[in-house]
């Protein structure tokens, strides 16, 4: 009897823009180990190819990040604010991309208020159906949580049920 491989989880958040970016890449390695699951995180200079550019250039580190979400079984998005009352425009494309793609995405945010209570009033109406985030987003994802371990243990009793 064969052991079934782990699966895949690419990790779309806006980690790359933060200071402690390679504590938050161990972490998530850390985490999916935990859960026998392994993680595939952007900014992980250690999941470049080889003869990767550096400094790479805007579309080198764009293709690399496509070619983790083909490689994936499935995503988690880091749908916490950022730079705004909605998540990152890069993790929104990733989510996006990996529907389109088929793969399940599974979620979670620091700020669980509905989009319409962080948009700053400005005489245009917002929409309520009572997602974190725009409908778009909130319909695309299969499940929410508080955290990256939430989603995490989501991903691993998705990948149980996949068999």
């Amino acid at each position: 009897m064969t052991t079934p491989r782990p699966a895949r989880v690419y990790t779309a958040g806006p980690a790359v823009f933060f200071p402690d970016l390679a504590e938050r890449i161990a972490d998530v390695h850390r985490l999916a180990a935990e859960r026998g699951l392994e993680a595939i995180v952007p900014g992980d200079v250690l999941d470049r190819p080889e003869g990767f550019p550096v400094p790479p250039s805007m579309r080198d580190i764009y293709e690399l990040n496509v070619q983790r979400i083909l490689r994936a079984d499935a995503v988690i998005a880091d749908l916490t604010p950022f730079r705004g009352p909605s998540a990152d425009p890069g993790t929104v494309w990733e989510i996006g991309y990996a529907v389109a793609l088929g793969k399940p995405v599974f979620a979670y945010t620091g700020d669980r208020r509905e989009y319409k209570e962080r948009v700053a009033p400005d005489g245009l109406r917002v929409e309520d159906h009572g997602a974190v985030d725009n409908l778009m987003i909130g319909a695309s994802i299969a499940s929410l949580h508080d955290d990256q371990a939430g989603a995490l243990d989501a991903v691993a009793a998705w990948w149980v049920e996949q068999g």
